[in-house]
């Protein structure tokens, strides 16, 4: 009867001190974890040849704070391509920081943020029979807005910058880089 009694004492104290943080917290306030995300996709296909390109990238985040307006992220991104002559598959992860610009209750949630990306792309050429793997590195700087919908849930824009470098393994060929330049839309969820 003792442990009956300690667990349901330890659960409705557990679920007071839960609806207190609630209270006293918001959306980037301290120890809020956020899940957020983007993802496209999109055809390719030129006016001067037959090629034609299919890609689905979709880009997950989670976020901890760890101070009022400070989120510590882990980024994920999965790229799947088709072409005519052949398909690639990228899976990434990486770290990254945003702070956000206001009250952690506003409704409105402006933001400037950098990521990165460690990533590696199979790709499998049906021509040749060939495959190729890349390690890619990609570093995002950023600033946009999320406005929240409903207490937990925003819908966000970012304008963005990102900068990589590509190293095609195991051919002999220098590295490559790239800069990209776009705004990406996406939905977040803050859990407080």
């Amino acid at each position: 009867m003792h442990v009956g009694t300690a667990i349901i004492t330890s659960v409705l104290a557990m679920t007071l001190a839960s609806g207190s943080v609630v209270a006293q917290g918001g959306a980037t306030a301290r120890s809020s974890i956020l899940v957020a995300g983007s993802g496209s996709i999109t055809w390719w296909k030129p006016s001067t040849s037959d090629s034609r390109r299919f890609t689905a990238d979709m880009n997950p985040r989670v976020g901890f704070f760890i101070f009022d307006g400070l989120a510590v992220n882990g980024n994920l991104q999965y790229v799947r391509q088709s072409y005519q002559s052949g398909k690639s598959s990228r899976l990434g992860v990486g770290p990254g920081l945003t702070y956000y610009f206001c009250n952690p209750e506003s409704r409105l949630h402006p933001f400037v943020t950098g990521r990165s990306l460690f990533s590696w792309t199979n790709t499998f050429w049906e021509s040749n029979g060939a495959e190729t793997r890349n390690h890619d590195v990609y570093w995002l700087v950023g600033g946009g807005l999320i406005v929240m919908l409903v207490k937990h849930v925003g819908l966000s824009t970012e304008v963005f910058y990102q900068w990589s470098e590509h190293d095609f393994a195991p051919d002999s060929s220098p590295p490559t880089s790239a800069e990209l330049y776009g705004i990406r839309f996406g939905v977040a969820a803050f859990l407080f």
